[in-house]
């Protein structure tokens, strides 16, 4: 498992100030403070993004702290037999490892380390902008309400401590990108995992069982799915935020139309509330980009696969290369026949493949020009797409 960027961002909180600080208690005030309908609305979505924030930063976290960290510290247990394949030719019994018939507790995890990667992917690098995100939200609030008071604390202050936070993990936000485009892989190898390994099994049932509070921890096939499931929340959250904020800034400026320095505050909270909105989908947008590119990969090589020897055809398995579609058609060969054969188009991004299937092998190739006007007429908009 790969350790956290060394860029990855970071934050000096006062931990006994932050503790001790309710975020909850300043929005409620902000509420009663006001009996503006729209003003109301507004702080009520500031709440929802705050205490959602909340919500899933402990969510990821019990993904690290409930089940991948103790999941370092088990034991496998092995026949004795099997430890000459982990290295060692002498077991726990002092006899021969592959005479012993008795079983060892080995120092290695239930899992293999390559099937913790594909379970857990970059989870800790997820958790750590969001532990920090989330960090800078509350210190400053904190310093707004220890600055300004909690009564005098408005909307626009909030819009900013957010756009702020949002806008320090900006650079980091690409780990969103990693974590989705192996979440496909992490569900079916989690699955596997569980169906074939007893004790990974037992122990995922144990850690489900042992949470806080009285309460179970939420399983481990749900935890993973909050990382994908958050960036769609953003988008919502935020696009709501500016839905509402139109008729909570009309109120405002027919208060302030005639005060230049509040129509400057209205001006930029708006800005803000935009510009993290942006932010966020852009987000939502490369991380989606990621995923369907991850997948165009997999299906080119399993194409590149299909098509049989490299040798007879181009490089199909090209990094820039990606497959778009396939088609059956026609084919009419004037220095062979004249009778049509039947054949399998393939289009990729930069290029046209004809093939032939044959007894044995597949033949690829690249198009000669009157293959590709007899290709070209099967529209790859067509209804065979």
């Amino acid at each position: 498992m790969d350790e956290f960027p060394p860029e990855a961002p970071d934050v000096d909180v006062d931990e006994e100030e932050e503790l001790s600080f309710d975020a909850y208690g300043l929005f409620k005030a902000m509420s009663e403070s006001t009996s503006s309908e729209s003003e109301t609305t507004m702080i009520d979505n500031l709440r929802e993004i705050y205490q959602s924030e909340e919500v899933y930063c402990e969510e990821v976290n019990n993904i690290v702290n409930g089940y991948l960290l103790p999941l370092f510290r088990t034991e496998r247990i092995v026949p004795c037999k099997m430890l000459r394949y982990l290295g060692r030719k002498v077991c726990d019994h002092s006899q021969p490892a592959h005479r012993c018939k008795l079983d060892s507790k080995t120092k290695h995890p239930v899992l293999d380390r390559s099937e913790i990667s594909a379970i857990f992917g970059n989870i800790r690098d997820v958790v750590k902008v969001n532990s920090t995100l989330l960090s800078i939200i509350r210190t400053n609030l904190i310093d707004i309400c220890g600055s300004k008071g909690i009564e005098n604390v408005k909307v626009a202050d909030i819009v900013g401590v957010y756009a702020e936070a949002f806008k320090h993990v900006e650079s980091y936000l690409h780990v969103y990108s990693l974590y989705c485009s192996s979440y496909q892989n992490a569900q079916l190898c989690l699955a596997e995992c569980e169906s074939t390994n007893d004790q990974f099994a037992a122990f995922v049932e144990r850690q489900h069982s042992l949470g806080g509070s009285g309460a179970p921890r939420p399983r481990l096939v749900d935890l993973i799915s909050k990382p994908v499931s958050r960036i769609s929340s953003y988008s919502r959250l935020f696009s709501k935020l500016i839905e509402d904020s139109r008729p909570y800034v009309q109120e405002l400026v027919r208060l302030f139309f005639e005060s230049e320095k509040e129509i400057e505050v209205i001006t930029t909270m708006t800005d803000k509330i935009e510009e993290t909105h942006s932010l966020v989908n852009t987000m939502a947008e490369n991380a989606s980009f990621r995923v369907k590119d991850d997948q165009a990969v997999q299906l080119s090589r399993r194409v590149s696969v299909n098509l049989g020897d490299k040798s007879l055809g181009p490089n199909i398995d090209a990094p820039w290369r990606r497959f778009l579609k396939s088609a059956e058609v026609m084919v009419v060969d004037k220095s062979e026949s004249l009778d049509p054969v039947p054949m399998s188009v393939y289009l990729f991004t930069d290029t046209l493949v004809l093939a032939k299937e044959k007894e044995k092998l597949t033949k690829a190739g690249f198009l000669s020009r009157s293959a590709q006007m007899i290709i070209n007429s099967v529209s790859p908009n067509s209804s065979n797409d």
